[in-house]
């Protein structure tokens, strides 16, 4: 076979229009309906796990404050204590408030990740 006549022989291999049977097209249009899917779930649940950190974040930084509040008040009431009565009455006050702030810290971050899991499922 001359060199010409090679060419003349790729180039219409080239040229000619790619078939596909039903079965490659079917097989194809269903991995192409999963990808479009996959791609909008992903981006369902990375949007709402953003809003989960943002939430976290917000409480986090708000649960800090109030801790930090409630220390420099605390610090400030023992120190006007003038009885061991007042000291324990103090004590007790702080470590009541801190158990609540701490209950209601958890109970949010609690709530968010449900509300994180439920976008996250109901996206799927």
């Amino acid at each position: 076979m001359t060199g010409q006549a090679k060419a003349k022989k790729t180039a219409a291999k080239r040229s000619a229009p790619n078939k596909k049977t039903a079965q490659q097209a079917n097989t194809a249009a269903q991995w192409g309906g999963l990808m479009g899917d996959g791609v909008d779930v992903a981006t369902a649940v990375h949007e709402a796990v953003s809003q989960s950190i943002d939430v976290v974040s917000a409480e986090t930084l708000a649960y800090s404050n109030r801790a930090i509040e409630q220390s420099v008040t605390a610090a400030s009431a023992l120190a006007e204590a003038r009885s061991i009565g007042d000291v324990v009455d103090v004590q007790t006050r702080v470590v009541a408030q801190a158990w609540h702030e701490a209950f209601d810290y958890w109970t949010k971050l609690g709530e968010s990740a449900a509300e994180t899991a439920q976008k996250g499922f109901s996206a799927s």
